[in-house]
């Protein structure tokens, strides 16, 4: 449904010409529709929803996640969606190695615990400071990513409207 959209184009292929999908044109949605809380819905994903899931809960059609990922702007959807646990388990063995989750991953301050900071053994004595484990790391950014933006379905044909118009510029 989503490349259907797409200008076709003429590609050079050994001694001929092939008609191919332009899959290098990106298009964002105009700001009345990302930034705007009147089009938009907060939606919190639930261990192991996929967009597909999401799309079908919300506008009947699976294959309407494309607008899902381009409202949140995910290029990656395997690698910048919501993880359940067993996925961060296994990610957390493959980045870090087996046996490492519990190791340190970076130290934090207690005032401001998304910054990361060298570590100081007088920091970590007084309490101003404390270590971040691989695993916990790995959980933190999991959670950022579990509230999603969403499309308000009413809204729904007029975003396919406007990107219909946008993808053959």
């Amino acid at each position: 449904m989503f490349f259907k959209q797409f200008p076709k184009l003429l590609y050079p292929f050994d001694d001929s010409r092939e008609v191919v999908t332009d899959i290098f044109r990106r298009v964002a949605p105009r700001d009345k529709f990302i930034v705007n809380e009147f089009y938009l819905d907060k939606y919190s994903l639930q261990a192991g929803e996929r967009p597909e899931d999401v799309a079908y809960k919300l506008y009947g059609d699976p294959e309407y996640h494309w607008i899902l990922l381009l409202i949140n702007n995910i290029i990656d959807p395997y690698n910048e969606w919501y993880y359940t646990d067993e996925q961060i388990l296994r990610m957390v063995e493959q980045r870090y190695g087996a046996g490492n989750a519990n190791a340190t991953h970076h130290w934090a301050t207690t005032e401001r615990p998304e910054i990361c900071v060298d570590y100081d053994a007088d920091l970590l004595a007084s309490g101003d400071i404390f270590e971040v484990t691989h695993y916990e790391h790995e959980i933190i950014e999991n959670e950022a990513r579990q509230e999603i933006n969403v499309l308000h379905p009413r809204y729904l044909n007029n975003f396919l409207s406007e990107f219909k118009q946008l993808i053959k510029r």
